[in-house]
């Protein structure tokens, strides 16, 4: 008698997005903008290092005008990315399972003077519709990490059909090859907070995106703010580095990545996040 295939996968996880909102909602009352939505404990100069080596980056790929195109932020958490997408004049859709970090989204597009170009929706990735207009970019920056991977794979389909024929869009993942993760971003389900994470991986997301009938080609990695962040800074007391010290060696390694985003052997062991464009293959719509 043959096996029974369906009983040797792995069961899919559980994940409620009212628990997600509930979760997200508290961290961003809890501290400030950048730690709610990046690194919690980490030092003020690792996110502000960690913002700038995305954002840079992603304004390099970026069209030079955005006028009369559109664009969609899957978890824009407090508009980190769709401030930058909206400045180049895209007409942006942000969306996020939080409504406070639409409320803090919607007060940055204010201070940024392009509130007329963003328009929010309330809703997590599954509720992204399979019909509707289609967009010239797509971003989803850090948010497939906190979704277990059947919810991943499923936000990848659903963008992915929203996406234009020669549209572009852009992943951020961590790397599920670096050791340095494996303690920190391993959770096994939801916890009862709400919060989950765990690691993508490069190889995950070029065979998911291959059987979606995408390309991936890897834009940018960050091993020496990964470096900084997870081994250097934990020793910052040890090594009596001031905090002037502290900021110093973060923009150092900011500056490294942006320069070097791909350069040698680094990023596939060391890199905490890769930054991916994925597009339809040749005839894929």
């Amino acid at each position: 008698m043959k096996s029974d295939d369906r009983n040797n996968k792995k069961p899919a996880l559980h994940y409620d997005p009212n628990s997600a909102e509930i979760f997200w909602t508290r961290r961003l009352k809890s501290t400030d903008p950048l730690a709610a939505v990046l690194t919690y404990d980490a030092h003020p100069a690792l996110n502000r290092e960690y913002d700038r080596w995305e954002v840079e980056n992603l304004c390099r790929l970026l069209p030079k005008n955005g006028v009369n195109k559109k664009a969609l932020d899957i978890g824009c958490g407090i508009g980190r990315i769709t401030i930058p997408l909206a400045k180049t004049g895209l007409t942006v859709t942000a969306l996020d399972v939080s409504s406070a970090m639409l409320t803090a989204c919607r007060k940055r597009a204010v201070r940024n003077k392009v509130a007329s170009r963003v328009n929010y929706v309330h809703g997590s990735a599954s509720d992204i519709s399979g019909d509707g207009p289609l967009f010239d970019i797509i971003t989803c920056f850090g948010l497939l990490e906190h979704l277990p991977e059947a919810q991943r794979q499923d936000c990848l389909r659903r963008a992915f059909k929203r996406l234009k024929s020669r549209g572009k869009m852009f992943v951020v993942i961590n790397n599920s090859d670096n050791a340095l993760l494996k303690p920190k971003y391993r959770l096994e389900s939801q916890r009862d907070d709400g919060y989950f994470v765990g690691l993508v991986g490069m190889k995950w997301l070029q065979q998911t995106a291959t059987s979606l009938g995408m390309t991936t080609k890897l834009r940018s990695a960050n091993p020496f703010y990964a470096l900084t962040h997870y081994l250097l800074m934990p020793s910052s007391d040890v090594l009596s580095m001031s905090n002037n010290e502290c900021k110093q060696v973060c923009r150092l390694a900011g500056n490294l990545d942006l320069e070097h985003p791909l350069d040698g052997p680094l990023p596939d062991r060391l890199a905490s996040h890769f930054m991916i464009e994925i597009r339809h293959k040749p005839h894929a719509r």
